[in-house]
């Protein structure tokens, strides 16, 4: 009669968690969207941060791509310190680190923001959410350095674990075990990992339709497919088992979140055919779930999915392709931010990853950046090309490295040139290096028709799309356009 208001924003949140905790995501979802649209005026101040934080964590990542729920758990934080509602800004900042960590996001920016947040989390006194973080730092540090003296025993004091279990904080324990059972993961101490992470299973209850919810599950399909091959058939039995009701959640949230899960629904399904002997099915899956993690940017993931299609390749394909995907997870590991499980790859495969073929990053030069390329998510490309394609690069900047120190550099260039165009079937290549203060100078250009370098400062707006190359100079992202199509707010001139 009277129409609504900002309150009836907390009540449609509430509704839309509701449903998803039922598995009525699609409905959930849309409840958690309509609610976000009473938040208006200042009347909504009180209640904004709550009702973002509601939607961020528990129905956002049903539908939209998870890290998209980072920003709305910042704004859901930033509103809540504007009113002075420390409860609220603690949750929401700690939120959004943890869905940095699902996501895929470096280790070494996650940690970064959480002692960036932890001020404003331990000034809330929120007991809960100060452990978890604490938790969640230590966690942190344990699984990035090889060195840092991490035991199982302190990633919590034992008194505050003897709190969470006196006052039954099932969330807390729930986190818990599963950070624990993942850091044995990565030292790849299955059955440790097999164990804690079953201990988590009483309490995923408290995790309810939260979104950490979608990775809990998937890593605890993961330690069951990693220590199956060594269990008696009783056990193995069991372990399918929770394989096949994993595999039905997943199954279920891929229907309205397939950016979020249809890699990890792949990946896990392509194990169960290894496991019903269907290895040309499953080697296509595996396939299929890299490509799946490498589009919606789970750097973990994809990782993990290399390492698991190398296993795969050991077992049933041929030693090259395994090679080739065991360098491919060392590198995507490396670049999570991982220094425990770089090092547990390079004791488990020595001949493979040589130490003195390593790059630390550390030690890369402008040219080793190219080896781990950022995609832009303008391509107009799909980028679902094959791991060779990439090796092959890899290979081919490596022996320039080699050359580099018998060659001078413009002989270098003129080589390297002729070989990529050569390679690619490109018309026309050129070279833009920094000149004087960070403007772009062409040192090299290359056609049929010849090379040409360049000794002195060349202004190169006459002949290249200089616009894009500062784009590209800035984000260090590699753009690839076909006929012309892109979303890039970009309008060169060259293209006219």
């Amino acid at each position: 009669k009277y129409g609504q208001t900002s309150s009836g924003a907390m009540m449609f949140g509430c509704f839309g968690m509701l449903l998803c905790l039922l598995g009525e995501l699609s409905e959930g979802y849309d409840f958690g969207q309509l609610a976000l649209t009473f938040l208006k005026g200042r009347e909504a101040d009180a209640l904004r941060p709550r009702v973002q934080y509601i939607v961020a964590n528990l129905t956002l990542a049903w539908q939209q791509p998870l890290r998209n729920a980072i920003t709305l758990n910042h704004q859901a934080a930033d509103a809540a310190m504007s009113v002075g509602d420390l409860r609220y800004a603690a949750t929401g900042y700690y939120s959004s680190v943890l869905c940095q960590l699902y996501s895929g996001v470096e280790l070494v920016t996650v940690r970064r923001s959480l002692l960036q947040y932890l001020p404003v989390i331990e000034q809330s006194r929120e007991d809960s959410i100060v452990a978890l973080s604490h938790l969640t730092v230590y966690y942190l540090n344990a699984i990035s350095d090889q060195y840092a003296s991490s035991r199982l025993d302190d990633f919590a004091p034992t008194a505050t674990i003897q709190r969470w279990k006196d006052t039954e904080d099932i969330t807390s324990l729930c986190a818990l075990y599963v950070n624990q059972a993942h850091y044995s993961y990565l030292k790849a101490d299955f059955l440790k990992a097999w164990e804690l992470q079953t201990l988590s299973l009483p309490y995923w209850s408290g995790i309810g339709a939260d979104q950490s919810i979608q990775f809990i599950v998937f890593f605890d399909s993961l330690v069951c497919c990693a220590v199956y091959p060594s269990q008696p058939s009783d056990i193995q039995a069991k372990l399918k088992k929770r394989l096949l009701e994993n595999q039905k959640k997943l199954d279920l949230w891929r229907q309205t979140a397939s950016c979020n899960i249809q890699h990890r629904y792949d990946l896990i399904a392509a194990e169960l055919l290894v496991l019903k002997g269907d290895f040309w099915q499953a080697q296509s899956l595996f396939q299929q779930s890299i490509d799946g993690a490498r589009k919606n940017f789970f750097l973990f993931d994809e990782a993990v999915a290399n390492e698991r299609m190398a296993v795969f390749q050991e077992q049933h394909g041929t030693s090259t392709s395994m090679e080739a995907y065991v360098c491919q997870a060392y590198r995507l590991y490396q670049k999570w931010g991982s220094e425990l499980k770089t090092q547990q790859l390079i004791r488990q495969y020595p001949s493979i990853l040589r130490q003195d073929l390593i790059f630390s990053p550390g030690s890369l030069t402008s040219v080793d950046s190219l080896d781990s390329p950022k995609l832009s998510k303008f391509s107009s490309l799909n980028q679902s090309e094959h791991l060779s394609h990439w090796l092959d690069f890899t290979c081919l900047l490596k022996a320039s490295q080699s050359l580099s120190g018998t060659l001078q550099s413009d002989e270098l260039l003129k080589r390297l040139s002729t070989i990529m165009l050569e390679s690619s079937g490109a018309d026309y290549l050129a070279l833009l290096v920094p000149h004087t203060q960070g403007s772009l100078g062409l040192k090299l250009q290359a056609s049929e028709n010849g090379i040409l370098t360049f000794s002195e400062y060349v202004d190169p707006k006459a002949a290249l799309p200089t616009q894009i190359a500062e784009y590209v100079k800035n984000t260090s992202e590699i753009i690839v356009f076909n006929d012309l199509e892109t979303d890039l707010p970009l309008t060169d001139p060259y293209f006219n």
